[in-house]
This record gives structure tokens, C-alpha cells and sequence, in this order.
């Protein structure tokens, strides 16, 4: 039997579905059935004509004092509050100094505690009749620590600050709350507020603001007012006050202030604390801050991520377990040339009619041992395996020096295309703010009869496909994020980021397209430069040295089947034998047995014919050594062509540099221009989205030149075989140094 019936309401369950006329049924503490509730109950109310809802949650309150001194908190329960969250704009209960009431964010009341732990027990003790939710405040925390100063903290304040904001999160605080138009945060500078943030970053705690969204550029991951609703509310208070000086009656002003709500959220927040965006609110979301993840488990250089990578990836050590492989088959091709020693012992048990038999040759009962050496004292196919073998290891290491100079390779294009997919996240954001704006101005000519309702409908089509462009860019930076942790052995979800690179800058200094334009400008020094590099790269390729080194294991394999299979093989041997005893019937008395013998022997063995196997081993040896040539020959011409291609496709990238330069602010002019003259009437929808469309590709042109140079740059050195940035500057300038003396050499052969 349920404790309360509340029948015939119009019930809602909180989730936005529609309401549904049934009856709600109440045992003890909770709800115990929904719906058309057959049992009885002690209490019954008709609620037929009403409505019966969760409990409110009132979010924005600063009821801290009234859950003590009011726990009946009948002014909530009445309007349907039954949850409340307190602490809210940057005033809370916490932290505070006992007995000290102005140091408080409470009204009326006195606190008894330091901290959250401490005001959750005075609530307790208080027993009020609503829930609450407790944030901690900014203002009331900067107090504490320095009172309403007009500067900003130092670094001692900053920490002290700090240790309050960890602890109440620490103690359950459910978030961080600011009101920086009173005092004293409005005397407080954005990296104060985002030192704090921080805290809730790294608890992985969302953290939203009922600010403007500079709070949220800041740090904090999300809020709902749009910019202009705080203008409007001080320009309504300056309306106010000049109606009241002129004399106006100020009760004929209006109260309501009709501000928009628009969502603003910080993309890197959001991913730090694993918040997913919902791609169907982008279109009415503005997705403020870079994106780039400030908050970050880790943010790696180019170099760094180089090294990690060539420790930690996956396929790289099971190629360096490739090459161990080969190093024990190069032991155990030694072996044959170590000794084989074995020791047996038996016992034996004969029928004693044959023992009667034999004279004592074999005892009815005996045990005896042997020891046994075997060793090879020269073998032609033994040395022929040992350097078969250990050709086979070098090839094997070349092929593991092109693994890695492969991953750094991958691993760099895959640093670099995040760095283009941040870059193509970030303009697809702003083009479509760019979008937003212009539909908003195609609606003001619509309103005010400028335009026809097609210019609308032609933007809110563009506003869709803006959309779906920034959804697929920041899936896409999420892929390219999960690719690099692929390659790192990371889990594939770790947070992680990439610092910037841009050419001449940092690591990259020596990479400076003007040097490289000195050489690919001039076809006379290009065509010098181009057979340099084809040289380097024929000299350092571990693809060619991996090759020659398989030809010569063939070559042993050729020569082994040729005359050098008559060479004898030489052994020796040796062996002891003990008998231990004997005994029951033909056994003989101990003084008479041979009790041990030993023979020692050397033996020599030549092949001579066995059924045309070598001269068929030795044509299959020749044929495989003549399809190894053929495969190097075919490497080192791609090697040459690779050289070339990257050669021209950097002299490319060099010249798109300084074009896209001059596209981008081109493009941005013009857009600049067509927006202007769209908003007068003078040019067509078409030709501003034609101007926008022209600014967006020139934007993507211009943030990808540099990464794309960059990385024709990195292949370029992985076909000749040699990265700059993983040798020192001498042995750089030395590199350098040898193009000079071989374009000196080249002018003196002429």
C-alpha cells in the first residue's frame, strides 16, 4: 500500500515529452509507480485540472544563508524549487574565515566552518527542506585572500586561491562561479580567472558562465548569453537614469528585457573534459577559443614526437624483433662449428637361457654409460651458412634503418596534417561566424524591403553546408589526433596536442625557403643540386645497402654450389664407455670384465654426386641473384625519380608561399569591399558568396602553404636518406659543405 496517490494529473517526467493524464503514487521516500496506479493509499489527492512535474531546479540562486537561517524554504517550495544551486555570481558560502561574517559571501548569517566539508555539515544540522548544489565563488575567494585590492594577485595570492578552488572541488563543489561586474573581480584580469578555471579543466569538470562568452575565449567551456544582452541590460539601466533626471515617471518604463540566448562553447574545454559536441546545435552554437587544446595531456614538438615514435611504435619494434630473429640465426649457423657432446646410461635385462649363451657378452643383468663428443673441424657449407646468415642480418638492419626512417617520415606528415586539420577547423569556424553574419544582414534587407526572401533562404543553404564543412573538420582533427596516438602506442582517445611549426622559426631555422629558392631558381645550380641530392640519396639509401647485401648472401650461395662443394668436410669424434656392473646368469667375475674403453677418430667426407642438387641449387642461386640486381637497379631509378619529383614539388611549395600570402589578403579585401557594398545594395547575393567562397579557399591556401613546405621539405629527406633535423648543425653544415665541393668539381670537369 503506497503512502500517497496524486490522481488524475496532466504528468510530466522531465524528459520534454508531452504530458500524460495518470496518477503518481509515493511509498515512503520515492516514487514507487507512474501511470494508472490500481492501489490504495492512506493520503489521495485529485489533482485533475493540474499539472505534476519533477521538482525545479533553480540554478541561479543565492539562497547559501537561507538554507540556515529558512530550512523550510517555503518561498522555493511554493513556485516548485526543490533543488537549488548556490554560490553563484562569484558569491558563495565558501571558503570563510568562523566568525567573521564580512568575509563571507552569506547574508545574515555568521559561518562556523573553513571550507565546503564544514557548510555541508552546518546544512545538514539545519535540515532544510530543498536540495542544493554548491559552486564556489570567485569573488568571495579573492577576498579572503586580499581583500577588495584593485590589483592583481601575486603569485603567493594566485597558489592561495588555488588551494581553496582545489579544495571545494575536492570536496564535491559543483562548479566555479564569477561576477566580474561587481567587486572585487571586476578588478581581477583574464589570466586570473584562467589560472582558476584550469582546476575544474583538469577535474574534468564542465564548468559554464552566465557571463558574456569572453569568459568563455578565456577558458570556462560554456554560456548561454549572447553578446549583446549585457549591453542591452546597461543600456536599459542608462535609459532608466536619464528618464529619471529628465522627471519621467519611472513606472511607466519598462522592466522586461528580452535578451537572446545563443550557445558559445570552448572547443578545447569541451575536449579536455570530454564533453562530445552535439553536431546538430553547431549551426546555432558559436564555437569560440582555437583549437588548440591549451589543456592537453601532453603537447609534443615535431622532435618529440620523432623520438617517442621511434621508441614506442608498435610496427617498428616488431621490426627490430625481426632483426633479433636474424641475429640468432647467425648463432645458430656458428654452432655447427661447436662441439656436440651427450652422455647415456643403460640397464639391460637378457633371458638367462641367452645369457647362459653368450660367454659372458651379455650378462642376464648389466648397466653400463657412454660418453659421446662429435665436432666439426671444417665444413664449406658450414662458413657458407655463417656468411649467408650474417649478410642476411645486415639486410635485415638496412631494412629496419628504412622502417625508421619511414615512421619518421609518417609520423611527421601525420604532426603536420593535424596542424592542417587545426587550421581547417579553425577557418571553417570562422566562415561559418562569416556566414552567420551575412545571413543576419540578408534578413535586416528583408525586414526592411531591400531584398526578397531568396537571399535568406540562399544563406540558411549556405549556413548548412558551413555547417556540415565544421562538423567533418573537427571529425577530422578528432581522426588525425587518433592516427598520431596510433603511432606513439598511445591509448588512441589520449588527450593530446601539437605545438606549432613554421618554416625558419624554432627547429625549423635552417629551413628557410630563401636558401633553397638560391638553388631551385637558377637551372644552371638546380640541375647540379638535383644530381647532388640523386647522389646522396643512391649513397645513403638503406633500401640499395639492404639489396646488396641480400646479392652477396646469393653470391655465397652460388659459390657454394660451384667447385667449393667438392671441399671436404673434416669431423672428429670421440668415445667413452664404462661398464658399472653385471651380474645373475653369463655374468663374469669383476677382475675379468673390460670395465671401460675409449676411440678417438678423425673423419673426412667429400661430396662427389648427389643427384644433380647442387648444380640445380647453384642455377636457382644464379637466377634469384639476377632477380635482386634487377630489383636494385629498378630502387635506385625510383630513388632518382622520387628525388627529382620532390625536388619539383618543393620548388612548388616555395612559390605557393608568397602566392597565398598575396591571395589571402587579396581575397580579404575584396570580401571586406562586397560585404559593404552588399549591405547598400550595390552588388548581389551571388557575388558576395562568390567573395566569401573566394576568402575561404584563399584562407585554407595560405594556412596550409607553410605545413606543405614543410613537409615536401621532410620527404625530400627521407628519398635522399638523411633528415636535418635529427643530426647536429656541424654535421648539417657539413652536408651543406659537400653540395659546395661537388658543384665546384662538377664546374672544374667541364
Amino acid at each position: 500500500m503506497a503512502d500517497l496517490i496524486i490522481r488524475n494529473a496532466l504528468v510530466l517526467d522531465g524528459t520534454g515529452a508531452p504530458g500524460v493524464e495518470g496518477d503518481v503514487a509515493v511509498t515512503g521516500a520515492r516514487i514507487s509507480a507512474v501511470g494508472a496506479v490500481t492501489d490504495s493509499a492512506s493520503t489521495e489527492i485529485d489533482a485533475g485540472g493540474k499539472v505534476l512535474a519533477p521538482g525545479f531546479v533553480d540554478v541561479h540562486t543565492h539562497d547559501d544563508g537561507a538554507l540556515l537561517r529558512h530550512p523550510g524554504m517555503e518561498f522555493k517550495l511554493s513556485q516548485g524549487c526543490t533543488s537549488l544551486v548556490i554560490g553563484n555570481c562569484g558569491f558563495s558560502a565558501i571558503p570563510a574565515v568562523p566568525g567573521e561574517n564580512e568575509k563571507s559571501g552569506l547574508i545574515g548569517v555568521t559561518p562556523t566552518w573553513h571550507d565546503l566539508e564544514g557548510f555541508r555539515q552546518a546544512v545538514a544540522d539545519a535540515n532544510p527542506a530543498v536540495n542544493a548544489m554548491a559552486l564556489i565563488g570567485h569573488n568571495t575567494s579573492r577576498s579572503l585572500v586580499m581583500g577588495l585590492e584593485k590589483r592583481p594577485p601575486t603569485d603567493a595570492e594566485l597558489d592561495e586561491m588555488r588551494a581553496y578552488v582545489r579544495t571545494a572541488m575536492e570536496q564535491g563543489a559543483c562548479g566555479f562561479s564569477t561576477g566580474l561586474v561587481y567587486e572585487p573581480g571586476r578588478y581581477c584580469k583574464t589570466e586570473e580567472i584562467v589560472e582558476l578555471a584550469t582546476i575544474f579543466v583538469e577535474a574534468g569538470v564542465p564548468s559554464f558562465t552566465a557571463t558574456t562568452r569572453e569568459d568563455v575565449v578565456t577558458g570556462l567551456m560554456a554560456t548561454n548569453q549572447a553578446d549583446e544582452n549585457l549591453g542591452q541590460f546597461f543600456r536599459r539601466i542608462a535609459l532608466g537614469v536619464e528618464a529619471a533626471i529628465n522627471g519621467e515617471n519611472l513606472s511607466s518604463r519598462p522592466i522586461f528585457i528580452n535578451g537572446n540566448e545563443r550557445l558559445s562553447i570552448n572547443y578545447a574545454t569541451a575536449r579536455r573534459v570530454n564533453v562530445p559536441l552535439r553536431y546538430s546545435t553547431l549551426s546555432t552554437t558559436d564555437i569560440v577559443g582555437d583549437f588548440d587544446d591549451f589543456h592537453a595531456d601532453r603537447t609534443y614538438t615535431l622532435l618529440e614526437i620523432i623520438e617517442e615514435a621511434l621508441a614506442n611504435n608498435l610496427s617498428l619494434a616488431a621490426a627490430r624483433k625481426t632483426v633479433a630473429l636474424a641475429e640468432q640465426d647467425v648463432k645458430s649457423a656458428r654452432s655447427n662449428y661447436l662441439p656436440s657432446v651427450s652422455v647415456s646410461a643403460t640397464g639391460s635385462y637378457v633371458d638367462p637361457v641367452l645369457a647362459e649363451l653368450s660367454g659372458g657378452q651379455n650378462p642376464e643383468y648389466s648397466t653400463f654409460g657412454n660418453v659421446n663428443l662429435s665436432q666439426t673441424l671444417y665444413s664449406e657449407a658450414a662458413n657458407a651458412n655463417i656468411s649467408i646468415q650474417k649478410y642476411r642480418l645486415k639486410a635485415g638492419r638496412e631494412e629496419l634503418n628504412a622502417d625508421e626512417m619511414d615512421l619518421v617520415l609518417n609520423v611527421s606528415n601525420a604532426y603536420f596534417n593535424v596542424l592542417i586539420l587545426k587550421s581547417n577547423a579553425r577557418i571553417r569556424k570562422q566562415n561559418l561566424e562569416l556566414t552567420k553574419r551575412n545571413l543576419a544582414i540578408a534578413e535586416e534587407h528583408f525586414e526592411a524591403g531591400q531584398s526578397g526572401r531568396v537571399d535568406i533562404l540562399r544563406f540558411r543553404s549556405e549556413l548548412a553546408q558551413n555547417t556540415q564543412a565544421q562538423v567533418d573538420a573537427i571529425d577530422g582533427l578528432q581522426r588525425g589526433f587518433f592516427a598520431l596516438n596510433q603511432l606513439l602506442n598511445n591509448p588512441i582517445d589520449k588527450n593530446i596536442n601539437v605545438a606549432d611549426a613554421r618554416e625558419a622559426e624554432g627547429i625549423f631555422k635552417g629551413y628557410q625557403h630563401g636558401v633553397l629558392e638560391t638553388f631551385l631558381d637558377d637551372p644552371i645550380i638546380r640541375q647540379s643540386f638535383v644530381r647532388f641530392l640523386s647522389e646522396q640519396a643512391a649513397a645513403n639509401a638503406p633500401e640499395l645497402r639492404s639489396l646488396d647485401y641480400s646479392i652477396e648472401a646469393t653470391q655465397r650461395s652460388v659459390t657454394l654450389n660451384g667447385l667449393r662443394r667438392f671441399m671436404p668436410t673434416v669431423g672428429a669424434s670421440a668415445n667413452y664407455n664404462r661398464t658399472f656392473d653385471q651380474w645373475g646368469t653369463g655374468s663374469l667375475p669383476s677382475e675379468s670384465i673390460l670395465s671401460d674403453n675409449y676411440n678417438v677418430g678423425v673423419s673426412v667426407s667429400i661430396p662427389l654426386f648427389d643427384r644433380n642438387r647442387e648444380s640445380i641449387s647453384r642455377q636457382t642461386a644464379i637466377i634469384q641473384k639476377q632477380q635482386l640486381q634487377l630489383n636494385r637497379d629498378n630502387v635506385a631509378l625510383s630513388i632518382d625519380a622520387n628525388v627529382r619529383n620532390a625536388v619539383s614539388d618543393l620548388t612548388t611549395q616555395i612559390s605557393n608561399i608568397e602566392l597565398s600570402r598575396v591571395s589571402e589578403e587579396t581575397a580579404g579585401e575584396s570580401l571586406e569591399l562586397s560585404q559593404a557594398s552588399y549591405s547598400s545594395g550595390a552588388i548581389t547575393l551571388v557575388q558576395l558568396l562568390d567573395a566569401q567562397n573566394n576568402y575561404l579557399q584563399a584562407q585554407l591556401s595560405r594556412a596550409t602553404a607553410n605545413y606543405n613546405y614543410l613537409i615536401s621539405a621532410i620527404i625530400l629527406e627521407r628519398y635522399i636518406g638523411y633528415y636535418f633535423l635529427q643530426h647536429t648543425e656541424t654535421q648539417n653544415e657539413e652536408f651543406r659543405q659537400r653540395f659546395f665541393d661537388y658543384q665546384q668539381r662538377s664546374e672544374e670537369s667541364k
